[in-house]
């Protein structure tokens, strides 16, 4: 009986040793066979990512780079399709890209509006797919491939903080950056920079010249890098976009061959664009033509001829452009601003928004000028009272100016009006002299406070917004100008385009996004 149950016994453990080895064995091949489906798709892995580095090595080296060699008429309107790039070894894999294409992104009024105008398109999706050869465990190569896309903007003039094609007036007279001008965004000529004493320069300065003009106690401070011999930047004398986009929107106003005056004002409701008889005095209750427009994101308002604006309380995004010289009366700020309410010791203020967020450019195809009334300090405003009262002097502008104007003319300045030129000056007079000997001012001077720009400030050619001695012992204006940033990225509509020398735009990377294959599920 005892060797029964010792056998029994025996039996069992060699049933239960057996069942243990068979267990061990199926774990084993089990992990020999996970081990392995990590290993393969851990290489996939890999090559989908390879395939991705492929994809976007195609959008630059071949999309990007092709927009940026073409010429602005030589840019594509439909969507264009380039070669593959070349087989090439690429880490483990062989691999190459494939599917490239430029695909035009029209402005909105072309979708909506069906207007055919090449410059209406803003920006491009340059789109590649990376492929890469994987081969699986059964010896077949197959090819994953996996899609990069980005999306190339054309840059706007907006970029800049401070530019100028031409240095010099138009009587040839250098302007000076002097030690008092203190600059807060990107400063960009096309022309010899001259500075004298300590001015300073918080972000990039460059030229297209060699270097700058040295003037007296030379000695600028710069917080960031200077560029020489830099491409030229062309420069547009019609604001061709923002009169396409104004006649599509409707709002594109004549002005009837020059009878009419116009005049635009922004309030809490929106523009108020009021037109009237030429060479008679502004009447609100005579007009010949008197339109509301609601502030929007995409707003563009271009009028013929001169015009007249200020405007408070402004929201939305727009852009205002007229095809003479552009006379700003009074301020021009946006929602939520009272300069009113700033004192002295806070003037840095100005130049930041309350909660707001709107974007405004103003356009003039001749001149912008700071037009010499009681609001802007006519008649040595600035020494009449309190400096912190804006109710006689100084002039605040939140906007992205720019001054167009025409090679042969010499215009297109941002500049002041009425700057006491004396009657025998060589310069010549433009009928106007506070401080004539035989009036009522005689020997005063016309100092009519500052300008605190918050904005973007743009010319063909640099303008006096203040003159000296030799005009009425001082005119104009001093500068508090500092950079809206926001506009590097988010310009006004239909603002100008920075193009270079060769009519190529520099384009940049705005966004980018990749579209991976569907992943394979038999690993998981």
């Amino acid at each position: 009986m005892k060797m029964m149950l010792r056998n029994d016994r025996i039996g069992s453990l060699l049933v239960n040793s057996v069942i243990l080895m068979l267990v061990l064995l199926m774990t084993g091949v089990a992990f020999l066979k996970w081990t392995s489906d990590e290993g393969y798709q851990a290489r996939f892995d890999l090559a989908r990512t390879q395939a991705y580095y492929i994809a976007q090595r195609g959008a630059l080296e071949r999309g990007l780079a092709e927009l940026r060699s073409r010429t602005a008429v030589e840019l594509p309107n439909v969507l264009m399709t380039l070669p593959n790039g070349g087989e090439g070894e690429y880490g483990e894999f062989r691999g190459y890209y494939k599917d490239c294409t430029l695909t035009p992104v029209w402005s909105v009024l072309n979708e909506n509006m069906s207007i055919d105008d090449d410059a209406l398109i803003e920006e491009y999706v340059v789109s590649a797919t990376g492929v890469v050869k994987f081969r699986q465990p059964n010896g077949e190569v197959e090819d994953v491939e996996r899609s990069f896309n980005l999306t190339a903007t054309k840059p706007s003039l907006s970029k800049y903080f401070y530019f100028t094609i031409d240095e010099n007036t138009q009587y040839d007279e250098v302007i000076w950056f002097f030690g008092r001008d203190v600059l807060y965004g990107p400063v960009r000529s096309n022309d010899f920079i001259a500075m004298q004493g300590r001015p300073e320069f918080f972000m990039s300065v460059t030229t297209s010249m060699p270097n700058f003009i040295e003037g007296a106690g030379y000695n600028p401070i710069f917080h960031a890098d200077t560029l020489f011999n830099a491409p030229e930047v062309l420069f547009e004398n019609k604001a061709n976009e923002l009169r396409a986009g104004a006649q599509a929107l409707g709002t594109y106003f004549d002005n009837r061959d020059g009878l009419w005056t116009t005049r635009i004002e922004g309030d809490a409701l929106g523009w108020h664009v009021m037109q009237w008889d030429a060479g008679t005095p502004f009447d609100e209750e005579n007009l010949n033509n008197d339109v509301r427009i609601s502030y929007a994101q995409n707003r563009a308002i271009f009028v013929e001829g001169n015009l007249e604006l200020k405007g408070e309380q402004i929201s939305g995004r727009t852009s205002i452009g007229c095809e003479g010289d552009m006379r700003l009366i009074d301020d021009v700020t946006y929602e939520g601003f009272t300069p009113h309410s700033l004192d002295e010791a806070n003037q840095a203020n100005i130049y930041y928004l309350v909660g707001t967020d709107p974007i405004l450019g103003l356009i003039g195809e001749q001149n912008i000028v700071i037009a010499n009334t009681d609001a802007n300090g006519k008649g040595n405003g600035a020494n009449e009272g309190a400096w912190t009262d804006h109710s006689n002097k100084h002039i605040v502008i939140q906007a992205a100016l720019i001054a167009l104007g025409d090679e042969s003319t010499g215009r297109g300045s941002v500049t002041f009006e009425n700057q006491n030129n004396r009657p025998d000056d060589p310069n010549g007079w433009d009928g106007y002299w506070w401080c004539d000997p035989e009036g009522d001012h005689a020997g005063e001077q016309d100092e009519r406070g500052a300008i605190y720009l918050r904005g973007v400030i743009l010319m063909r050619q640099r303008g006096y917004v203040h003159r000296g001695a030799n005009n009425c012992g001082g005119t104009g204006y001093d500068k508090e100008y500092a950079y809206d940033i926001r506009m590097w990225k988010t310009p006004p509509p239909h603002f100008p385009k920075e193009r270079l020398d060769g009519d190529r735009y520099e384009f940049y990377i705005s966004s980018s996004w990749d579209q991976d294959p569907e992943r394979r599920n038999d690993f998981y």
